[in-house]
């Protein structure tokens, strides 16, 4: 059976409509938030900014004090434990770039995420660059994951580098959206998304269906002149 070119158009725009869509993933570069003891920084995952020494609720904040720094969170987001201690100075886990981030994997599908409000302390080598996994309720029970990458710079000084969130789901350590650049000293990066394929998917069919328009009055007009 042979294929009419009409029909291999419109198979292959319903293939086009029919993949599923991707989250988006909201990211930011180039923060370079840093903060020397004895002051912190509340950074807030969703605008890429933040504020230092703001006496206000905890988001995701960097409080660095001598040669150890509290990661607190609150407003809802967690950070991920690496052990199953009482106490949450026992450690945020820490991860390595491309990690996986999400419902039941890592170790935090068994030690699990600390409650908001709640901080975790950890103490590195000068020149360490890791990522923390973050997590947030986003409605009847769904969650969507992301992470945040720290640098210990000196030591009393710390900085965060940049973060990224799914809300639909989970990430890997480091995921980002289209490249972005970024304001410094904590001014907030530039924030990048992926794309979804769908809406990818519409231009292209967009394109197609002129295409396929164009290829129609030229097989009409051919048959009119035979």
């Amino acid at each position: 059976m042979t294929l009419r070119p009409r029909w291999v158009t419109v198979c292959f725009l319903s293939a086009l409509l029919l993949h599923p869509a991707r989250a988006t993933i909201l990211s930011f570069d180039n923060v370079n938030a840093t903060v020397t003891t004895p002051d912190d920084y509340n950074y807030n995952p969703e605008t890429g900014g933040g504020t230092y020494n703001d006496p206000g609720a905890s988001i995701v904040e960097l409080d660095v004090n001598g040669s150890n720094a509290d990661f607190h969170t609150g407003s809802g987001w967690q950070v991920a434990l690496h052990t199953s201690g009482l106490f949450a100075y026992e450690g945020a886990l820490q991860l390595a770039f491309n990690a996986a981030i999400s419902a039941g994997t890592g170790a935090w599908s068994t030690w699990g995420f600390l409650a908001a409000g709640v901080f975790a302390q950890n103490a590195h080598t000068v020149g360490d660059t890791w990522y923390y996994a973050l997590r947030r309720d986003e409605g009847g029970g769904n969650y969507g994951y992301g992470w945040v990458e720290i640098e210990r710079n000196a030591a009393d000084t710390w900085t965060i580098l940049g973060s990224g969130y799914n809300s639909e789901g989970g990430i890997l350590a480091g995921e980002t959206g289209s490249s972005g650049g970024g304001g410094e000293g904590g001014g907030g990066g530039e924030g990048s998304v992926v794309p979804e394929p769908n809406v990818i998917s519409f231009f292209l069919i967009g394109a197609f269906a002129m295409l396929y328009a164009r290829n129609e009055r030229l097989r009409r007009r051919r048959l009119a002149r035979a």
